[in-house]
């Protein structure tokens, strides 16, 4: 909901703003704003006492220069919790772009808060707007490093996480596939998860649980080439778009939105050229069948349309 709120009444918290103010930035709103150009308004969270300002930093200090009393504000009730949660995403496709190395700021506090981190790497990457794999590279080097020195974990109150006997804590992020064992000697060594062992001696399967016959299984296998040229895609993306974050000047004149368009397109058409299970019309076995067209392999959309009753 949209209204104007009392200045005064919008709290400002350095743990919600995700990136330094830019002085610059506030010169020039100023003269557009004196100008009479119309912001849009800013985010906060209403949690009853105070409005948690989320995303507009640099308008609110505008106005609060400017002598304004009043503000406009898109409003939403919530905890001061939720704007913090909300902050992450701000910026992230509008406005005055990120510095560099805020991303990463933010996506270290998701990863390593006890609820936050239980989320899906797409879906911290969708909320934050960076990729898959960025998140990913973060968290195998938060890892390695919670593995020698160990890494607080912020409760949703904000108190740290107990410590461990050993003097470090627990990360929500470990993932460890390897248990310690004792001998008869008391004697311990590191073994493999015999549930592992078991699982790598069964037959491949495919993406839907179905073994993958002996005569497709190279051919199965060979789609992790589509994959590399995905993540190709991906790492090229998340290349240019740190330079973007950080306003280097040879990428002033790309068109970022046709970009993200044709990038999503191709990625798109790449994943849809990978082979996703054993053809569930055939089972892989005809020549003849017009739905894998003799392939022996679906990819997923031919999957996801098939009949109910053939899967």
């Amino acid at each position: 909901m949209n209204r104007q709120v009392r200045l005064d009444l919008v709290m400002v918290d350095a743990a919600i703003q995700q990136r330094p103010i830019d002085e610059a930035v506030i010169s020039r709103y100023i003269a557009l704003m004196q100008d009479g150009v119309e912001f849009p308004p800013v985010e906060v969270v209403f949690d009853g006492k105070d409005h948690w300002l989320w995303d507009g930093f640099h308008r609110y200090h505008c106005a609060k220069k400017l002598g304004r009393t009043m503000l406009s504000a898109h409003v939403a009730n919530g905890t001061k919790r939720n704007a913090l949660w909300l902050s992450f995403s701000a910026n992230k496709a509008h406005g005055f772009p990120r510095q560099l190395g805020v991303a990463r700021k933010i996506i270290e506090t998701i990863l390593i808060d006890k609820s936050w981190s239980k989320k899906t790497l797409s879906a911290i990457a969708r909320h934050v707007g960076v990729t898959k794999q960025y998140v990913s590279k973060i968290k195998d080097e938060l890892l390695t490093a919670h593995r020698s020195t160990g890494l607080p974990i912020e409760e949703e109150n904000g108190v740290s996480e107990p410590k461990t006997a050993q003097g470090s804590t627990s990360l929500p992020l470990s993932r460890s596939s390897e248990i310690e064992v004792q001998t008869k000697d008391g004697i311990p060594y590191t073994q493999r998860s015999q549930e592992k062992e078991h699982r790598s001696q069964e037959p491949p399967k495919d993406a839907v649980g179905r073994v993958i016959p002996e005569h497709l299984r190279e051919l199965y296998e060979a789609r992790k080439i589509i994959s590399e040229f995905v993540a190709a895609l991906t790492k090229i993306k998340a290349g240019v778009m740190q330079h973007i974050e950080a306003r280097d000047s040879v990428f002033s004149l790309l068109n970022v939105t046709a970009f993200q368009s044709q990038y999503d397109t191709l990625r798109a058409t790449l994943k849809g050229a990978m082979p996703y299970c054993v053809c569930v019309y055939c089972g892989g076995d005809a020549k003849d069948c017009k739905a894998c067209h003799g392939l022996g392999l679906l990819n997923k959309v031919s999957y996801e349309v098939a009949p109910r009753e053939l899967k």
